[in-house]
């Protein structure tokens, strides 16, 4: 054990060295400083347990050294020598937490005295310090066993039967009462909204921080050493039955603490109350629940209270195939959007069901519009649909994008725009036929008069004009051919009357069939 004095005046140091048997009342080294400034430098090197200390000294008096010592966090007994016996120096000694003090000129017998029972209180506080420490120690690896061996339950490490239970938790010192009931609570960090640097390069201090939260505000002192990690994201707790009354609004509480001090999201998965064998059955049962959630983030799931809803899907896609069908963008957006709230559940497989239901609805709608699959697949919607199988809610957003991304493409001018080509393919493809515009206005689903007036509209033709046009071309193409006769062509085209395909002929191109045959021959 070392002591310190700290004294301006020389030969009151000495005196306290000479007449002073300080081996004898424990004291193994002692140092001598006769300024602070000297005292510090001996504390940053040494371990020092009691200062004796001048009060007054030249620039820096002694009570300004016990308080840099105190602000230092150096916790040795300190002893002030003065000549004052004023009030106010003990009263500020005391507020400095100085064990005691000596007036000058020094009794070396009360001094001696005073150092001897410091040095036994000092050596009791480093034993009930070791002792305590010894028990930390204990309680801590307790602490681990006891979660270890829940965390072994709810894997399925034993037989669920009552002696090997039994014995596996009198090794941990833990009571295995049969006859209680637990909850188990899965929790699983789902997205990270901020801080994602700090979970990427610290996980550790991230699940530290939510486990401390835990404790803070769902878990009792009891259930904290039931409770731990699974992996990186995931932390269960085991809860007694008798502390699962209110539960709920705890984790809700748990889950918005956590995101607002670590900024992550965090599902909590909740199963019925049961008796410790089944434990394991339960924590498997959570397991997949989180495996196969591609659609809530945040908040409480109630396994017991999932249903299906299938034929509520069904229905779902009904009405959206109807506003489709009748162009009523607007309801079928809002529809969409509608198809399930944040905190709906959803499974992968269930996922891949609507997904697949969405784009079949999304390609009929094309077919029936007429939209080229190439000009649908922007770079946003593609994007989407590479990362809407992991996540219900992009799914959502591609479905909502989809149906817009229609709505753009079938606007009145678009659908007008594709009739007119609809009416010039039709015309080629039927160029050897006889075309009426009868047939034509079935083939694009409009009636005969709106066909005609829009097209002469677009174009500046009259239809049977440019079906015309359009068979004198291929009169004139069969004709520089010279594979068979002009009759044989006219006819070829739907004309019974020579003279009146040959009038046609002179009035499109300037000259009648034969001379343009000859003209053809002589280029």
């Amino acid at each position: 054990m070392n002591l310190i004095i700290v004294d301006d005046e020389i030969f009151i140091v000495r005196a306290l060295q000479k007449n002073i048997d300080w081996q004898a009342v424990g004291i193994d080294e002692t140092f001598i400083a006769f300024n602070a400034e000297k005292a510090r430098e001996i504390f940053e090197t040494r371990e020092i347990d009691i200062m004796v200390t001048d009060i007054e000294m030249p620039r820096e008096s002694g009570l300004d050294l016990i308080g840099w010592v105190r602000e230092q966090g150096y916790e040795c007994k300190i002893i002030c020598l003065t000549c004052h016996g004023e009030f106010r120096y003990a009263q500020k000694a005391m507020r400095l937490q100085v064990s005691d003090y000596i007036l000058k000129p020094v009794d070396f017998g009360k001094l001696s005295e005073l150092v001897g029972r410091m040095v036994t209180e000092i050596r009791k506080e480093c034993l009930e310090k070791e002792e305590r420490k010894k028990g930390e120690l204990w309680q801590y690896h307790q602490n681990r066993l006891e979660s270890a061996f829940w965390l072994d339950i709810l894997k399925g490490a034993w037989n669920t039967d009552p002696d090997t239970l039994m014995k596996e938790a009198q090794k941990v010192n833990i009571v295995w009462d049969f006859n209680r009931q637990y909850q188990v609570v899965f929790l699983s960090v789902k997205r990270v909204y901020q801080k994602k640097q700090d979970w990427n390069e610290n996980p550790e201090l991230m699940q530290f921080i939510l486990y401390n939260i835990s404790r803070d505000t769902f878990l009792t002192e009891e259930d904290a050493n039931r409770a731990g990690w699974f992996g990186e994201s995931c932390m269960w707790a085991v809860i007694s039955a008798e502390n699962s009354e209110g539960l709920y609004g705890r984790l809700e509480h748990f889950i918005d603490v956590c995101q607002e001090v670590s900024g992550v999201g965090i599902v909590a998965y909740v199963d019925e109350i049961c008796y410790g064998e089944e434990l394991h059955r339960s924590f498997q049962r959570m397991l997949e629940y989180d495996r196969e959630n591609v659609s809530l983030e945040r908040g409480i799931f109630d396994i017991l209270g999932q249903s299906t809803g299938e034929q509520q899907d069904s229905r779902f896609y009904q009405e959206l195939r109807k506003f489709l069908k009748n162009r009523e963008w607007e309801q079928a957006e809002h529809l969409a959007d509608e198809i399930w709230d944040e905190n709906c559940y959803i499974t992968f497989r269930k996922l891949v069901l609507h997904e697949g239901a969405g784009e079949y609805e999304i390609y009929r709608c094309m077919e029936e519009n007429q939209i080229d699959r190439e000009e649908f697949w922007n770079d946003e919607l593609l994007e989407l649909a590479d990362k809407m199988i992991h996540s219900a809610g992009i799914y959502k957003e591609w479905l909502k994008k989809s149906v817009k991304r229609i709505r753009d493409l079938s606007g009145p001018d678009r659908t007008e725009k594709k009739m007119i080509l609809q009416i010039e393919q039709y015309v080629i493809s039927h160029i050897e036929e006889r075309i009426t515009r009868e047939n034509i206005a079935r083939a694009v689903g409009f009636s005969v008069d709106y066909i005609s007036r829009f097209f002469k509209k677009e174009t500046g033709k009259a239809l049977s004009e440019y079906i015309m046009e359009q068979k004198i071309e291929r009169a004139k193409e069969l004709i520089d051919k010279a594979e068979e006769p002009i009759g044989n062509i006219a006819s070829r085209l739907g004309y019974s009357n020579f003279s009146y395909f040959s009038e046609i002929f002179r009035r499109l191109t300037g000259v009648l069939p034969s001379e343009y045959k000859r003209n053809s021959r002589t280029e």
